[in-house]
């Protein structure tokens, strides 16, 4: 997995500072942009399907969340 990672940018090997045996695996120094790159367009598409709904719609889905996040909440322990 961090083969992946590294290979595809979004990570990097750091040699430990005291241990030369192990190694450190820390973010891509633009991971933040890389990340919203791939987020962003889930996010505009999500937007724009909950501004097409109407308030009576907005309020089921909403309920449903709601419901579903408890679901999640109680799952965890939370």
């Amino acid at each position: 997995m961090i083969d992946r990672l590294v290979a595809a940018g979004h990570a990097r090997r750091e040699p430990h500072p005291t241990d030369r045996r192990k190694v450190i695996v820390a973010p891509a120094e633009h991971w933040e942009a890389m990340a919203y790159e791939h987020v962003a367009p889930v996010i505009q598409g999500v937007t724009e399907a909950a501004a097409d709904l109407s308030p009576q719609d907005r309020a089921v889905v909403a309920a449903f969340l709601r419901r579903v996040v408890g679901v999640y909440d109680g799952a965890t322990g939370r």
